[in-house]
């Protein structure tokens, strides 16, 4: 899971600043793969609760997981948008974060 976050880390680094190495997807793009980015953190953080204070395993809010998956066909439909050599690097993205969701709610 964490080469999924550190595919997508490296591949934002690359189209950051004045001299980007790689040619940047659309702002909407990018504020998009942040949505979704920010729901599989709070899968992550569902997943990572503490015990109860009785040691039993909380129930599972399924509404955590929907809510990444919707973002992620969100930015699906936002990733047609994009044109010429921005698409491939939003096509990267795009793979990284779907994986990263597969991972993420496999055991869901």
């Amino acid at each position: 899971m964490s080469s999924r976050v550190l595919a997508v880390t490296r591949t934002l680094s690359g189209i950051g600043g004045g001299d980007a190495e790689l040619p940047g997807p659309s702002p909407r793009f990018l504020a998009d793969l942040a949505d979704v980015l920010d729901q599989a953190a709070r899968v992550c953080a569902q997943e990572g609760a503490p015990l109860s204070f009785e040691g039993v395993v909380p129930e599972r809010d399924e509404s955590a997981a929907n809510r990444a998956w919707a973002s992620l066909r969100v930015l699906s439909d936002t990733f047609r948008l994009q044109e010429g050599a921005a698409a491939a690097v939003g096509g990267g993205l795009l793979l990284e974060a779907r994986q990263l969701m597969r991972e993420l709610t496999r055991f869901a």
